[in-house]
């Protein structure tokens, strides 16, 4: 009797910040696991060269495309399945680890986990169909309007973790009355932080990605081999949009880490408000690099040479 009546006592926490991010975890981790499929089935799609243009390309140019759709592909496949497992544990919470922090940091790292690996897999699927000369539009939303979306969904779950950091409110809330909580030093940092952060650095991505793809015009447009300097930027580029879903995976494997690392015994464990701050500025960078990879790939954007029926080209 004493140990039921003690969890009955250790489950009556009131959920004062209004807001059970468990409920809707259920719909990320299902949301995650369709996207999971998408990935295994353009990974399929490679595989089998269906999408593959007539046998007059190289084979050598081919084979770096395979390499570079494949591991974006893979990683987002990878990343968009441990999204989704974390976000079924996450559903699992409830009582006093909704408001101590515990459920709420597992918020942000599955955000991170679920936000960069869609926009890996965006990131591979814009290379593949840049690779039959189509989708320029489709990668100026990959590289210019996609970053400060992904940026933004990771700072808006800053909130609810400041909230939760906070001590409740001294009095109810009733309707229409907005929230009063005790910030404490930590609370209230992250939570200044989050504001500021959509106030100046979501504006500042976005024009930075927009000025890289501005600057990259004439390299995507560019039909002559590479020489020189050039032709080094050329393999800097390429390396980097073989290598960067790395930097996602390593991301999803912190965000896995940082989980396990949060005991199941203490309601309380969470993630540190610089810990936060410090993520964010890491995804953000990492972001940036990746559009900056898709802003300056060489030759993706050329208009194609067609014939017609008289076998001139137009």
């Amino acid at each position: 009797m004493v140990g039921i009546h003690f969890l009955r006592e250790a489950s009556s926490c009131d959920l004062w910040i209004q807001f059970d991010f468990s409920q809707a975890a259920s719909n990320y981790s299902g949301l995650a696991g369709v996207l999971a499929g998408f990935a295994f089935l353009a990974i399929m799609l490679v595989l089998n060269r269906q999408h593959r243009r007539d046998g007059a390309i190289d084979a050598a140019i081919e084979h770096r495309q395979d390499n570079r759709f494949l591991t974006a592909l893979g990683s987002a496949c990878v990343g968009l399945i441990t999204a989704a497992t974390l976000f079924s544990l996450l559903s699992g919470e409830e009582g006093c680890a909704l408001i101590s922090g515990r459920a709420l940091s597992k918020e942000v790292l599955a955000g991170v986990a679920f936000h960069f690996s869609v926009y890996t897999l965006l990131f591979g699927a814009v290379q593949l169909i840049s690779a039959a000369t189509l989708g320029v539009h489709f990668r100026f939303i990959v590289a210019v309007l996609a970053p400060p979306v992904v940026v933004s969904f990771i700072v808006a779950s800053l909130d609810e973790l400041a909230l939760s950091l906070a001590n409740p409110p001294q009095q109810p809330v009733g309707p229409h009355e907005s929230l009063a909580p005790g910030w404490t030093d930590a609370s209230a940092s992250l939570w200044n932080f989050a504001h500021n952060v959509m106030t100046w650095l979501i504006p500042t991505v976005f024009a930075l990605c927009l000025a890289m793809w501005l600057a990259g015009f004439r390299w995507r447009r560019a039909t002559e081999p590479p020489h020189g300097l050039n032709a080094t930027m050329t393999r800097v580029v390429s390396t980097a949009l073989t290598y960067l879903p790395y930097a996602s995976l390593a991301l999803v494997a912190y965000a896995v880490w940082r989980t396990a690392m949060l005991g199941r015994l203490s309601v309380g464990a969470h993630i540190g408000a610089n810990q936060a701050k410090v993520l964010v500025l890491v995804c953000t960078l990492v972001v940036v690099l990746q559009s900056a990879s898709l802003s300056f790939s060489r030759g993706d954007d050329r208009p194609p040479a067609f014939e017609g029926d008289d076998g001139v080209t137009r």
